[in-house]
């Protein structure tokens, strides 16, 4: 697999790191929950799947600092991926001239994924940029039944809960979103407690491969 091997020279990868498979499997175990794709109505498709793990990657890797995330097991991690990618373009059946091509397209797609998210948490309406980021990756900018806040839904689960995210003199509120299909504000909700659940993990078990998610919940239409 010649792409495999280009990527791993590239990240400096010699062989598989059992703590970044333990930590790549718990993301898959955890992106791999029914509740995404029945209650929250994430298309149970090859691309839902993935932007599934893409968004679990995304909450690992946003738990450390930029400058730790070159840490060889993050890394490792994110070549996990890559090769299990590339396994399941095979298994269902992808040639292998245009295997290349779509892990190229998977990995832009990846860390865009990875940019808007950041982008979107650390900007000045962070559950609304989040909401609508979310809208556009993982639903694809489909239409979804019911209707809500995001800070409302939010508000009656957990008493408006302290997430680390200022949204202004009241830092405790926020900020309100309408008209989020419930389905997509319960994801929404879902992304911040596993930020904070992560966030007050000891970030050296998380590199040595033990890390745990919060229960996903439904949003107050479901």
């Amino acid at each position: 697999m010649p792409l495999l091997r280009a990527i791993r020279r590239f990240l400096d990868l010699d062989s598989h790191d059992s703590r970044a498979v333990a930590l790549y499997a718990a993301v898959v175990d955890q992106a791999r929950r029914p509740v995404f794709y029945t209650v929250m109505k994430v298309p149970d498709t090859v691309d839902g799947r993935f932007d599934m793990i893409v968004l679990h990657l995304f909450l690992i890797l946003n738990r450390f600092p930029r400058e730790d995330r070159q840490n060889p097991v993050l890394r490792a991690m994110l070549e996990e991926h890559f090769a299990d990618m590339d396994n399941s373009l095979r298994e269902i059946g992808v040639g292998d001239l245009s295997v290349p091509k779509k892990i190229h397209r998977m990995i832009d797609a990846l860390y865009g994924r990875f940019e808007t998210y950041e982008k979107a948490l650390n900007g000045a309406t962070p559950v609304e940029d989040l909401a609508d980021a979310l809208g556009r990756n993982v639903y694809r900018g489909a239409v979804l039944e019911g209707s809500g806040t995001v800070s409302d839904s939010v508000s009656k689960a957990g008493e408006s809960p302290d997430f680390g995210l200022d949204s202004g003199p009241d830092s405790g509120v926020l900020p309100a979103s309408p008209g989020i299909a419930s389905a997509q504000e319960g994801l929404t909700r879902y992304v911040l407690e596993a930020r904070a659940a992560l966030a007050a993990q000891d970030p050296s078990a998380i590199l040595g491969g033990q890390v745990s998610f919060p229960e996903p919940r439904p949003g107050t239409g479901n």
